[in-house]
Parts: C-alpha cells; structure tokens; sequence
C-alpha cells in the first residue's frame, strides 16, 4: 500500500509509541501479553549507520520483462525505489492534483504493478529515521507528481538524488541508461528541428562563408570561398558542439548601419566595406549567441587561415541538412 511521506511518517511514530509503551509495561503483562509484543516487527534499530538498498522492478507494461532479458543487464526499461530503515521509496506521477506530492513509500520489494527483479546494496548511511523523513519532507515540492517525466524526471532520478542525499553508493548506471539515452536522442530531435526552421532560399555560391563551432571552450573556424563549398564541414559537425555559419557581405551600406545592427572592428582591412552575417545556426540559443559575440570580437576567427583538421568523431547521429538564410535586413546583426 503506497503511502505518502508524512503518512509514513505518523505510521512509523504510533507503531514505535506503541512498542515503548508495551516494553514499559512488560513486567506487569502476562507472559502470553509479552510473546505478543516481542512478535511484533520492530523498526531496525538507529544504530551508527544502517543499510540502502536499491530495489530494481520491470516496469509494468507488456514485453518489458522480454526486453531487459534480451538487453541482457547492459540497459533496460526499470523501476527503481530506495531501501532504507524499512521503508522502500520511489517517485512517481499524480494526476488532476498539481500540488501533491509524487515521493511514496511502501513495504520493500513490494511496489504495484511492477515486476520485482532483483535488490543491489548502496552501501550504507548515518542519517536515522527521523533524518530520513525530514529530508523527503525538504525534497518535496520538488518532486510534484505532475512534474514527472518519463524521460528526465523519473522514478530513476530520484534515487539517484536521494541515494546521493543519505549519503550512498549511486545506483548502477545501467538501471537508468534507457531512459537518460531515450531523453538525449529527443533532445538532439528537437535541436535539430529547430535548426531545420525553413526560411527563404538563398543563392549557395553567396560567400565567402566561415563556419565556427564551439568544442567545450576550444574555438574552431573554417573559411571556403562559397556557403555550398562549407556545407560538407557543417554537415560534418557532431550535434554536441553548437556552431555557426557567417557569410561575408559587401555593401555600402552596412557601414552606415545604425542602432548596433554592425559591430565595428578597426584597421580590419576589407575594401570595400565588409560585414559578416549570420547564415545559419545550430544548438541552445546562449550557446549560439556566445558564438556570435566571440566571432564579432576576434579578428582571428574571421580571418581565412589553414583549414581545420578537426574530425568529428561518429555518433549516433542524423546528418545536417542545408539550412536556408535569412535575408539581411536592417534590424539584423552584422559583423564588420
């Protein structure tokens, strides 16, 4: 029987005042009274530290069970609770109530309508009952069960946090590889949908063109004489490293530009006036917008030097696709 945290939490207190009270009055009880009291479970005891168990199911939708079988242990889809001080607690969703809380605890190895499967030891923590109540308490609003996700914000990451917080082992990445591999390809999906946004066509021999991408603080720029010639390195590039496609315009008229549409460089050299704007995109939008500001400041980056040696490396990945341009308008950022 599922119960929330402070249910319990009063469950546990009324059954440990009730044992106090029945060892305080064992030496005026029968001796069948004090068969009875000793044959009820106690709590385990309090003592310096006590054991975390991490309990696996097979999640409770048809062919589960066949799948995590024919992944053979290395992923699979499971329900994961957290063993401690009696008590086995998990996450999950509520419906029709936005403020109740989605952490719930039950008897171990007993969660519905799961498939118990096996128990993992997580080590051991100090924090006592009392402990462990007050931090689920700490952790609940927010762990709402209308924010459950099925993907991000799971039952799987909740043990991870609360293992994390009673101080434990975490639990075994292959309990949640499916779930957190699942969320990432839907995330590259949408990043990649959004970088796909169709606009009107524009002439593929426009350039000259660079291409600069961001790999985790290492900058990289390649130049070509046409956008059609950068295409194949923008192709190329894996989808974790956001970048940007600039083409080098000349026109009069981007040098008298106004309201910081043109960032200025001095002695830059270009005649006539040069300006770079952006082609295309790829990534978060602070990730692009750091790459625009970067190119915008570094002569570097906007000069053509050697070409880049930089191999990506192969994911599991969908390709790029040629991403039309935006006409230049005179609202739009230009780089001079």
């Amino acid at each position: 029987r599922p119960r929330t945290v402070e249910a319990a939490f009063a469950e546990w207190s009324t059954k440990n005042a009730a044992l106090d009270d029945d060892d305080g009055a064992g030496s005026d009880e029968s001796d069948d009274d004090d068969d009875d009291v000793r044959s009820r479970p106690r709590p385990p005891p309090a003592g310096p530290e006590q054991p975390v168990t991490l309990r696996v199911y097979d999640v409770a939708f048809k062919g589960a069970r066949a799948l995590n079988s024919v992944l053979g242990g290395s992923s699979g889809a499971f329900h994961t609770a957290i063993e401690v001080h009696g008590l086995e607690w998990s996450f999950g969703a509520i419906l029709g109530d936005e403020d109740a809380c989605g952490i719930f605890a039950c008897e171990p190895a007993t969660a519905q309508p799961h498939q118990y499967r096996e128990a993992i030891s997580l080590g051991r923590t100090r924090r006592t009952p009392v402990d462990v109540f007050n931090l689920l308490l700490r952790m609940a609003p927010m762990w709402k069960g209308a924010s459950y996700d099925v993907l991000r914000k799971n039952c799987n990451s909740f043990c991870i946090v609360l293992a994390g917080e009673l101080g434990a082992d975490p639990p075994p990445p292959w309990t949640h590889r499916l779930g957190d591999g699942a969320a990432a390809l839907e995330d590259r999906a949408r990043r990649l949908a959004a970088s796909l946004e169709q606009g009107p066509e524009i002439d593929g021999s426009a350039g000259p063109a660079a291409v600069v991408w961001d790999d985790h603080g290492d900058w990289h720029a390649a130049h070509f004489d046409t956008l059609d010639e950068a295409e194949p390195t923008w192709a190329s590039l894996p989808l974790t490293h956001a970048a940007c496609v600039f083409v080098r315009v000349n026109s009069p008229r981007v040098a008298d530009a106004g309201g910081g549409a043109v960032v200025r460089v001095p002695d830059e050299g270009d005649s006539p006036a040069a300006a770079w704007r952006v082609a295309k995109t790829y990534g978060l939008p602070h990730a692009t917008k750091r790459i625009q500001e970067r190119f915008g400041t570094s002569r570097a980056l906007r000069r053509r030097g050697a070409p880049s040696t930089h191999t990506a490396p192969q994911l599991l990945r969908p390709g790029r696709r040629p991403i039309p341009a935006t006409p230049l308008d005179d609202g739009e950022t230009t780089f001079l």
